[in-house]
This record gives structure tokens, sequence and C-alpha cells, in this order.
């Protein structure tokens, strides 16, 4: 069970239902990804808190990165009582693309708390809700992670 991420299935399923339905199912047209709002903060340090930060690779490439220097003031020791964070992006993707998010633990080192997968051929404009089941969690840190974990992940159509 644990061989199989959660993106690797739904890449499964996204192309089954090509083989299924043809490959006219798949959008074409980029995706503005306009932010990312994570819903109950993850227990990465002792005192119930963690410095959350996203990196965004579209085309084998970081589109975004909001950490800056690992240990500057941008990155936030957020406490879990806050609830949710907001992660502005504004930023175009294509095709398959990947959303890291990571808790900054000195200037030096960084840890990915939960990954998604996804590709803009499956996704439609507005808001995608991905919960605790759908991302990618190393067995390490999902303690650290509430059940009721989610994030919400909001997407405009883009001109080409």
């Amino acid at each position: 069970r644990d061989a199989v991420t959660p993106s690797q299935l739904r890449y499964a399923r996204q192309f089954e239902k090509i083989l299924r339905d043809g490959p006219e199912v798949v959008r074409r047209a980029p995706l503005r990804l306009c932010r990312v709002v994570m819903n109950t903060v993850p227990r990465f340090r002792n005192n119930n808190c963690c410095k959350p930060y996203i990196q965004v690779l579209s085309e084998d490439k970081q589109v975004v990165y909001t950490g800056a220097e690992l240990g500057s003031s941008v990155v936030r020791e957020i406490p879990c009582e806050q609830g949710s964070i907001c992660f502005p992006v504004e930023r175009t993707v294509r095709e398959a693309f990947c959303i890291q998010i990571c808790h900054c633990i000195n200037k030096a080192q960084a840890v990915c708390m939960v990954r998604f997968g996804l590709d803009c051929g499956f996704i439609v404009e507005g808001v995608k809700r991905l919960d605790k089941g759908d991302a990618d969690i190393s067995k390490k840190h999902r303690a650290k992670i509430d059940d009721d974990f989610y994030v919400d992940i909001v997407f405009k159509e883009e001109e080409e």
C-alpha cells in the first residue's frame, strides 16, 4: 500500500480516463495558480507550530518558492492554533506540476511536509480541495499532520 503514493494513483486514474474516454478529455490550456491555502497547521516543532513555505515545480523548473533564504524572516513561525495560512502564488502552470509544502528547520535545512502531484489537463477553474489522504507524506511525518488537514488550491483559466 505504501509503495504507491496518492499522486501516482491520481496519475493512474487520469491515464485510465484517457484510455476510456479518449485524449479529448484532457485540457490543453495552462492554468493560473492563484493561491494555496493550508488548513490546519502541522506540528513540526516542539512548541506546536511550523515554519511553512511552498515550492511549485512545473515543466522541470521551480516556478514559485516562497521561502526566500531558509532562515529569513519571510518564513515565519506559524502556531497550530492559527488554523490556516494562505500562500499567494499568481503564476502560470502547464501540464504536470508539483506543489510541495515544506517546513524550514534552520538556515541550512528544510523538510517536505506534504507534496501534491497534479496535472492541468484534469483541473478546472475554481477551488481544488485535497485532504491528507490525497497528499504524498512520508511515514515519519504522517503523525505531525492532523487527520482533518486539507489544502485548497485556487485556479483560474489562463490565456495562452
